[in-house]
């Protein structure tokens, strides 16, 4: 079971409150009619909190049965000082035991894996991937996306749009793409719709 350290469930919702995180009304909800599993991949230190919690609460209340990952796995803190504790090691994500792979982004998703061929299998081996800020151009960098419309957080230089497009990918400038099985967001004010979406994939 995920766990937070050192907060209430009370005094963490006031956390979600504060940080604009907005839960998925009743009557979007669609229920699965069979277990739905959904592996998610976060930075061991430095996770882009909204873009984890946001889709993780959609797939909570959807009743989607959730696995979180990271690169050392055991306990993960995010930008904001929230704590994900005992994750699973990168190493055990294996795609034909999932539905679906989500990728949460941030600064230090890029630190940890940039080029790193775990990161690149996982993504390779998923049915459905959604990928959200940084994680889809550090997806594109495997060559995946090839073909593919994705969007992406760019550093406002445009360095991420290129490296989307340098490996074959088509970058479209909106906060949600879909393209087959693959749902990509730009960023944690688009967290709760990226949840949403991937959520009605699976209806």
């Amino acid at each position: 079971m995920l766990k937070t350290s050192c907060i209430s469930q009370r005094s963490f919702y006031h956390f979600l409150r504060g940080n604009r995180i907005v839960f998925p009304s009743e009557s979007f909800i669609f229920f699965a009619q069979n277990m739905t599993k959904i592996a998610i991949v976060i930075a061991n230190h430095g996770f882009q909190d909204l873009e984890f919690w946001n889709p993780f609460y959609c797939f909570q209340k959807a009743g989607f049965e959730v696995e979180i990952f990271s690169g050392k796995g055991w306990d993960c803190i995010g930008a904001f000082g929230k704590e994900v504790k005992n994750t699973k090691n990168l190493k055990e994500l294996h795609g034909a035991d999932f539905n679906g792979v989500v990728f949460v982004g941030w600064g230090w998703a890029y630190e940890q894996y940039t080029g790193n061929e775990e990161y690149f299998r996982c993504a390779r081996e998923a049915k459905m991937i959604g990928a959200i800020c940084i994680a889809p151009s550090l997806i594109a960098e495997s060559g995946l996306f090839r073909g593919k419309k994705i969007t992406g957080r760019d550093d406002g230089q445009g360095t991420e749009i290129d490296i989307i497009q340098r490996n074959g990918a088509i970058f479209i400038d909106e906060e949600i793409v879909q393209d087959g099985n693959v749902i990509t967001a730009n960023g944690p004010q688009a967290s709760l719709l990226f949840g949403e979406k991937i959520v009605a994939y699976f209806s």
